[in-house]
């Protein structure tokens, strides 16, 4: 059951990241806009004052959000586009000098894929599982034995890439998980 707990995990993590960033993006991009006014128009904006500088703030705010448009603040799939999906709203999705190797995405579709059948199917394969991940090596009906090799690979592969997200946020400030390594990102004594 901790697989599954992980999985939700991560999921509520990306489901409340995704919003509050893009709020922060949004807000952090309509008071550079303003402050930029300020720098170049100083009289403009003396004269504009700060309630109506405040009342164009949160205009252009008003716009980047209906430029930006709605999205579902749920993850939907398996695997990395899971999240990645969500996470390019907030301009935190993978960059292409950084992507998710694909054993790293192969995990993830796996575990997704497990946390479905242990969660919703009392332990047991069904279609839907092996069609999301047919790299399982499980047939229909089976009952999952989740080993401590297989616990081992599932839980590093969550682990990297919750760590993955949280770098993308804090950026210089958050050490990069080893994303060629990523299977050696295990707790010790797992």
């Amino acid at each position: 059951m901790t697989l599954v707990s992980m999985v939700g995990a991560l999921d509520a993590l990306v489901e409340e990241l995704v919003p509050r960033a893009r709020e922060m993006l949004v807000e952090h991009q309509a008071q550079a806009l303003i402050d930029q006014a300020r720098g170049q128009e100083p009289e403009a904006t003396a004269r504009v004052g700060d309630a109506g500088l405040e009342a164009i703030r949160v205009a252009v705010q008003k716009v980047l959000n209906e430029r930006l448009g709605s999205f579902d603040s749920s993850p939907r799939g398996t695997g990395a586009k899971r999240w990645e999906d969500m996470l390019r709203h907030a301009g935190l999705q993978a960059q292409p000098e950084r992507p998710i190797p694909s054993d790293l995405d192969q995990a993830l579709t796996e575990v997704v894929a497990l946390r479905h059948v242990l969660a919703h199917r009392a332990g047991r394969v069904d279609a839907r599982a092996l069609a999301q991940a047919p790299s399982l090596r499980y047939a229909d009906g089976d009952l999952v034995r989740v080993t401590h090799a297989d616990y081992l690979v599932y839980s590093a592969a969550l682990w990297t890439y919750g760590e993955e997200v949280v770098r993308r946020l804090l950026g210089e400030l958050a050490p990069a998980p080893p994303l060629a390594d990523w299977r050696q990102n295990h707790t010790f004594n797992a």
